[in-house]
């Protein structure tokens, strides 16, 4: 009875964790596309232009790499979290 009870907390926990993942992928997804929208403008630039495009450069690199980061641990977490519900099923 305690052990059902445990599972089902876990399971929310996880729910609601998986959720915040998901915002903030989302997010980092439409800052992506706003970086990319601001730097596909051609246009002369002076200096300060150069070094806001750099720091948006920087920021958009910065961005995937963490992107990409969060979808392998994702990725990871899923393949175990199912991974052990495959087992369980087939152990039975």
């Amino acid at each position: 009875m305690a052990e059902g009870k445990v599972d089902e907390t876990e399971e929310n926990d996880n729910t609601e964790q998986d959720e915040q993942r998901v915002d903030i992928v989302e997010y980092k997804k439409r800052l992506r596309k706003a970086y990319e929208t601001i730097l596909m403008y051609k246009v002369p630039l002076d200096d300060l232009d150069r070094k806001l495009h750099r720091r948006i450069r920087m920021g958009l690199a910065g961005s995937c790499a963490e992107l990409k980061k969060s979808k392998e641990r994702t990725d990871l977490r899923s393949y175990f979290t199912n991974g052990k519900k495959y087992l369980r099923c087939t152990l039975k």
